[in-house]
């Protein structure tokens, strides 16, 4: 695995315990050598983070607007694209 993806998107607010856990879990992936990025991430909760220290942990940079943008930019992939090409290989062979 070189990235892990968090879908952010049902975090609701970022408080001193959520950004201490996040910052342990990022450090635990960089350690591992890991990209960890963050997608669907809500305005208002990323100021929270940053806030709490977070603007180096999660940088601007790995932070994504939808998963697919994330997947895209961190392994190249487009997951829209590979999902077709695999629903049309599949029912080629039916």
């Amino acid at each position: 695995m070189t990235a892990l993806i968090f879908d952010a998107e049902a975090l609701s607010n970022a408080d001193t315990t959520g950004a201490a856990a996040l910052r342990a879990a990022i450090g635990k992936t960089r350690e591992q050598g890991i990209v960890f990025a963050a997608a669907r991430l809500r305005y208002e909760v990323s100021e929270q983070l940053d806030r709490h220290g977070l603007a180096e942990d999660l940088p601007e940079s790995h932070r994504y607007p939808t998963v697919r943008a994330a997947v895209l930019a961190l392994t190249g992939v487009d997951v829209q694209t590979e999902a077709l090409a695999i629903d049309t290989a599949t029912k080629t062979k039916e």
